[in-house]
């Protein structure tokens, strides 16, 4: 399993999260299994490491719907038309409405936390940012100035700022 995941040569932390519902009946059973059985052993391991990861993060995430725009003052900011950011000083990013985050690097997807984990207080200023085949959870402490990006697996921090 560990060496499914973005954990690298860290350890999966404890209680990782089940899979995404694939149907009304739930995730796949087999994998819902594996992650039960998972945190089960974990929370039995007095001495189970404590790393920096992200949990089950890697879960693929799905870009923003409508319903989460309209309810996001963040997401409605950064979806704005115009809007334009620079990742660590290189141009030409963009969220657009539907959930396509526009990057140097190529296309990507973006949208809102499902979770709070590893976001700080307020929580409503947390979005994600997945492109370049990593993810990254973003964090807006002012609002429409910039943004701080937290790269899953990592942690490597990355200072965004808007340009126009």
């Amino acid at each position: 399993m560990v060496g499914q995941r973005h954990y690298g040569a860290s350890y999966p932390p404890r209680n990782l999260r089940l899979p995404p519902k694939q149907n009304t009946a739930g995730g796949n059973s087999a994998a819902v299994w594996l992650v039960n059985a998972f945190n089960e052993a974990t929370a039995g391991i007095p001495t189970w490491p404590t790393f920096p990861t992200l949990g089950t993060i890697g879960w693929r995430r799905e870009c923003i719907t409508p319903e989460q725009l309209a309810a996001s003052p963040i997401a409605q900011m950064v979806a704005t038309s115009g809007v334009e950011w620079a990742w660590a000083g290189v141009k030409g990013m963009r969220f657009k409405p539907d959930g396509v985050l526009v990057t140097p690097w190529g296309e990507g997807k973006w949208g809102a936390r499902e979770d709070d984990f590893n976001c700080p207080e307020p929580h409503d200023r947390c979005l994600y940012a997945d492109f370049a085949n990593s993810n990254h959870n973003l964090y807006f402490p002012l609002g429409d100035q910039g943004f701080t990006s937290k790269r899953v697996g990592d942690g490597e921090v990355v200072q965004c700022t808007r340009i126009r």
